[in-house]
């Protein structure tokens, strides 16, 4: 997957997106873009918080969820 090709010549804004997960994410393409820093899956998957647009959590990020979920119950 390129999202270069998304973000080439789009008008959209983050901002007009639903989801607050996807203005997020449409947000760290466009800094991505603007620094000059290739996007791309791979790039987007080195995200420090990527768990927050919904990407794959690192066991430290499960063990924080699941503590949070038996605190609730």
């Amino acid at each position: 997957m390129k999202a270069e090709c998304i973000l080439k010549g789009t008008i959209i804004q983050p901002e007009q997106l639903e989801s607050t997960m996807h203005k997020e994410l449409m947000r760290r393409m466009v800094e991505l873009k603007r620094t000059g820093k290739y996007v791309d899956l791979i790039t987007l998957t080195t995200l420090p918080d990527l768990h927050s647009f919904g990407g794959c959590l690192t066991s430290r990020s499960r063990n924080r969820m699941r503590i949070l979920r038996n605190s609730k119950k």
